[in-house]
């Protein structure tokens, strides 16, 4: 493809309606990658210093009257030209008489045309020998409009966009008057503890003779024996009416009492007989009627050795 003046003015045009570079290309029927070889080499051409009207990428764009541009700076501004362009036409479709347009046809599909209503009412009005004079050999039934041409103008109407659409783009292109920002607030509340470093807690009786016994222990001389308390010690928790506990029982008098008898031992109560299974009396007893309904004891048949039931 030979670089010319013209050809980096119709890439520039293309660019603007549709920034697709591989398009430009098309449209000249070149590369996908002339476009990008282009500005590349225009902008090398900038760096080095070379002049603008010896480099051959200098354009007259937008402005065909206007001073020579680079190609690659061109390029950048066609691009924001397209952005411009379609924001324009996104807020167009935001309008009251705004959304697409379409052909309008009939039940069984055709197009139809708009209709001249100045033809329209003469056809009405009108004789056959006005008519004549004035339209000549048109029919009165062609009342529909046509162009410069004379071609018919198909009837076209706006459809309106969906109301989904037409509120998505309020939210995308005006944001801050219809898709403010949702802020929430929330109480979160928070309970800690400090840690206090260097300080003890207050000292207790029970740490104290503790203490003091495990001194006493430790400054007894070798062989020196230390005694153990051998008074009543009082258990937390088991109630107040139990028997006495002792610290050292190695040597007491309990070391000789039977397991029955001592304090803590569980009496179960004396088992009782098992009870006398009831015999069973075989003696036959006179019966008062006929049938033996009130017959007791052993019956007629006496019992089934296998069954033990009567027979």
């Amino acid at each position: 493809m030979i670089r010319s003046p013209e050809n980096l003015v119709k890439v520039l045009d293309c660019l603007t309606v549709n920034p697709s570079p591989t398009a430009a290309a098309r449209a000249i029927g070149a590369s996908n990658k002339i476009v990008w070889i282009w500005g590349t080499q225009s902008a090398a051409k900038a760096a080095e210093g070379v002049p603008i009207e010896e480099s051959g990428f200098g354009v007259r764009w937008p402005d065909p009257d206007g001073p020579l541009v680079w190609f690659h700076e061109a390029f950048q501004q066609a691009t924001k030209i397209f952005l411009a362009l379609a924001s324009m036409e996104h807020m167009a479709l935001i309008g009251p008489d705004a959304g697409h347009k379409k052909v309008a046809r009939d039940g069984s599909g055709k197009i139809t045309f708009k209709v001249d209503l100045k033809v329209a009412s003469d056809a009405m009005q009108m004789d056959d020998f006005t008519w004549e004079l004035i339209y000549g050999t048109r029919p009165k039934t062609d009342i529909f409009a046509r162009d410069e041409d004379g071609c018919l103008i198909p009837d076209v109407y706006t459809e309106p966009l969906p109301a989904q659409l037409r509120i998505h783009l309020l939210r995308s292109l005006l944001p801050s008057q219809f898709n403010p920002e949702q802020r929430s607030t929330s109480d979160v509340h928070h309970h800690g503890g400090v840690l206090m470093i260097g300080e003890h807690k207050p000292r207790s009786a029970l740490r104290d003779d503790l203490e003091s016994r495990l001194a006493r222990i430790r400054a007894a001389k070798d062989g020196e024996r230390v005694t153990r308390p051998s008074g009543p010690v009082e258990v937390f928790g088991r109630g107040d009416g139990g028997p006495t506990e002792r610290v050292n029982n190695a040597a007491g008098d309990d070391a000789s009492r039977p397991l029955n008898e001592h304090p803590r031992a569980y009496q179960a109560p004396a088992a009782l007989p098992p009870p006398e299974k009831p015999v069973p009396d075989y003696s036959r007893r006179p019966t008062k009627n006929l049938d033996a309904s009130d017959r007791k004891g052993m019956p007629p048949g006496g019992f089934s050795q296998t069954t033990g039931r009567p027979t």
